[in-house]
């Protein structure tokens, strides 16, 4: 079914084995070759989790998660990771693999929940995914192994679904401002422009301005390569050419990207990041706005779709200094 296609952007595959014996004959059959032609995400043999969620045993098990979301947290990803713990009438006991395990997570996460009651599991399994999704990133669903058994009556919530705005007029003016000055502005795509379904409108937007594009750390899907303005990732073993593009920049237009060190360190004996540019910065999380690097303008992130007003006058006016 997956031979010869790909995943879509914004998707996320993931194909863990249930067990070695799985997990050689996949390889054996060449099954892991075409996940992974696919852009699946593969995983270790052992008990992973959905495209949506992951699973940990309860204890010292679930600390083997613990890099899997961190990762999942710095890359905004929206993840919900269900930790079992010991049962109600254990706890304190020192029973099997006891121990505290939201401590483990609550740096990584964006929102924990415990379900002390199973009347309320369904209220905390929809806040979870609830929460992932608005606040993009991880949250912990942490419940007794007892509470897995037995029915309840109880109403599913629905999901929210949120609508982010445009940004604030002050700060796409200036970004207007900045950009409609600029001498040779470069725009970095990064996974943010992936997750809002935005790829479009970043080509739209270097066609406009004219701008060379380069890709942040690991997200290679964020610019169409056979586009004549993209010039590869920047970061480790990336692009020769974006780093040296990117060095001559005045103006760097940041579009989903935290800009992180991974995405911005030095590579191929370059030391590439441009010192005296003007540096904007788009994102979902305003507190990635400024963490990393200096920047000049910040400004919550427009999720895809229409151009809203505010938007569609900014580039007007970068149309008319033009």
């Amino acid at each position: 079914m997956l031979e010869g296609k790909t995943v879509a952007p914004g998707v996320v595959l993931k194909v863990v084995p249930s067990t070695r014996s799985t997990w050689v004959a996949a390889m054996e059959e060449g099954l892991v070759e075409t996940f992974m032609a696919a852009g699946a995400l593969v995983g270790n043999p052992g008990c992973g989790g959905c495209a949506a969620g992951q699973i940990g045993q309860n204890g010292p098990g679930i600390s083997n998660c613990v890099t899997g979301i961190a990762a999942a947290y710095w890359a905004h990803s929206p993840v919900v990771i269900v930790t079992p713990e010991a049962g109600t009438m254990g706890m304190g006991l020192g029973g099997f693999q006891e121990c505290h395990q939201l401590p483990m997570f609550q740096e990584f996460t964006k929102y924990q929940g415990h379900v002390c009651n199973p009347a309320r599991m369904a209220e905390f399994t929809a806040r979870c995914f609830d929460r992932a999704m608005s606040e993009m990133g991880p949250t912990q669903l942490n419940i007794p192994r007892d509470y897995f058994y037995g029915d309840i009556d109880v109403e599913i919530p629905q999901p929210q679904h949120l609508e982010r705005g445009p940004g604030g007029e002050n700060s796409l003016n200036h970004a207007a401002d900045l950009l409609a000055e600029a001498a040779f502005p470069v725009i970095i795509s990064g996974g943010g422009v992936v997750m809002a379904d935005a790829v479009e409108e970043c080509r739209e937007l270097a066609e406009r301005l004219g701008a060379p594009v380069v890709n942040s750390y690991l997200h290679n899907d964020s610019f169409p390569a056979s586009h004549p303005l993209w010039c590869g990732p920047l970061g480790y073993q990336g692009s020769k050419a974006a780093m040296k593009l990117i060095a001559k920049a005045d103006v760097v237009l940041a579009l989903g990207s935290r800009l992180g060190p991974f995405g911005t360190l030095p590579q191929h004996g370059m030391d590439y990041w441009p010192k005296n540019a003007k540096i904007i910065q788009v994102d979902a999380d305003h507190k990635m706005l400024g963490l990393v690097k200096k920047i000049s303008v910040g400004a919550i992130a427009w999720s895809g779709g229409p151009s809203p007003p505010r938007a569609t006058t900014a580039l007007s006016r970068v149309n008319c200094a033009s």
